[in-house]
């Protein structure tokens, strides 16, 4: 892990992270998955490239404070937030800590995936931004 750019979903619902990964595997991108916050720190190195799509009500670390220590520790991932109770609080904190995107489950399949290709473009996390001159 580390040197290529995959999709990382962190969810606590096993039948969305199914879910996520067929939509996200139908494009051919990497997609890994994990079921908590926790799971997801001891299993990725700091190094990994790419997008991280988080649930925000996770058992023990929230998916708000799982964006948080990816900000801090993960240069190279970009985050999607998503949650099943948004409201506008939780949607202006997710985008104020560096989020690229917060969507409300269930997610709409076309804005999701429009978001991860974003995220994917972004140079931290391994694509080339065509926005930017070379």
């Amino acid at each position: 892990m580390g040197g290529k750019s995959i999709v990382i979903v962190v969810d606590d619902d096993p039948a969305v992270r199914s879910s996520l990964c067929w939509l996200i595997s139908s494009l051919d991108l990497d997609v890994q998955s994990y079921p908590s916050a926790s799971a997801f720190l001891e299993a990725v190195p700091p190094s990994q490239r790419g997008c991280a799509i988080l649930d925000v009500r996770m058992p023990g670390i929230s998916g708000l404070r799982l964006q948080q220590e990816i900000k801090e520790r993960y240069p190279h991932l970009t985050t999607i937030v998503i949650s099943a109770y948004g409201s506008r609080d939780t949607a202006a904190r997710a985008i104020e800590q560096g989020a690229i995107g917060f969507l409300e489950k269930p997610v709409n399949d076309e804005v999701l995936l429009d978001l991860v290709r974003k995220g994917l473009e972004c140079p931290s996390a391994g694509g080339r931004n065509p926005r930017l001159p070379i």
